[in-house]
């Protein structure tokens, strides 16, 4: 299992990065499964300051030539990569000691497995998924489409490498943020499947900077993807008018007055209805 991590101007998350690899590494040992460590820096011009100790893991770091972006850094990380199985976890964010464990044990004959996290607050943490029924849901596309991301972060899954879409591999965002969003839809129009996993395996700690709160640039980010979404699957218009439609909305919401929003939903009844059902599962504590 290769842990893909890209580093921007993030020496001071390295410790605990370490510490987590470290344990999850020691979990996997007496079941024969190796863990790599694949560091991209992100930020020329800051050097790697990598923690001194003995691990028990691979520990591979790459350099990129120019700030090129969470995408980019981490198909970079993914050319090098010597694991079967590909994990993208943020520098800032934690693994449980037996999380890759954990996932590969539920991953079976799917493409990829999604594990249940915790989303870690300054004064409080809430779990992700309240329910099975909504941690489902990455496995259908018309919710991906019509609502967006069912998934907190990349750093909750394991994919096999070998299922990583040929489009995304060759053509990054430039806009950070919805990478991992483009890569669901991809692989479910591909034919792809995830496993669930409904055991705690990741913990997104909140910084408060992070870009997947800008639900603005999210959604630029995605529309970035629209032409390889054309160009590299089998998505039908009607598909794509409602990835499209839903993308614009977001980022016409982000901020606005009460009476846009309203106005938003009222144009778009389809798409209204869709959310509403989405955040009632999701609100749903019935695990």
């Amino acid at each position: 299992v290769s842990v893909i991590t890209p580093f921007y101007k993030g020496n001071e998350h390295m410790q605990g990065l370490f510490c987590s690899i470290q344990e999850n590494a020691l979990t996997c040992q007496p079941h024969d499964i190796q863990v790599e460590l694949v560091l991209v820096n992100d930020s020329p011009g800051v050097e790697l300051e990598l923690p001194q100790g003995q691990w028990d893991f691979q520990l591979t770091t790459l350099e990129n030539p120019q700030n090129s972006g969470i995408h980019a850094s981490r198909i970079h990380g993914l050319e090098v990569a010597r694991g079967e199985y590909i994990l993208m976890l943020d520098q800032d964010d934690l693994l449980e000691p037996d999380g890759i464990l954990s996932n590969m044990e539920a991953l079976g004959e799917a493409d990829a497995v999604l594990g249940n996290g915790y989303m870690k607050y300054p004064d409080r943490q809430e779990i992700i998924y309240r329910n099975r029924l909504y941690q489902s849901w990455i496995n259908r596309l018309p919710v991906l489409l019509a609502y967006g991301d069912t998934v907190m972060s990349p750093g909750q899954c394991i994919i096999r490498k070998e299922a990583f879409p040929k489009g995304w591999l060759e053509r990054p965002l430039k806009i950070n943020g919805a990478d991992d969003e483009l890569l669901w839809v991809m692989m479910l129009l591909e034919g792809r499947r995830f496993a669930i996993n409904p055991k705690v395996v990741y913990w997104h700690m909140d910084t408060g900077h992070n870009p997947s709160y800008d639900f603005r640039q999210m959604a630029n980010s995605a529309l970035e993807g629209c032409d390889t979404l054309r160009e590299y699957t089998s998505i039908t218009p009607a598909q794509m008018r409602t990835f499209v439609r839903r993308r614009k909305i977001k980022a016409a919401r982000y901020k606005a007055s009460r009476g846009k929003k309203l106005l938003l939903a009222l144009k778009n009844p389809d798409l209204s209805i869709m959310i509403i059902l989405v955040k009632l599962v999701k609100s749903w504590k019935g695990y």
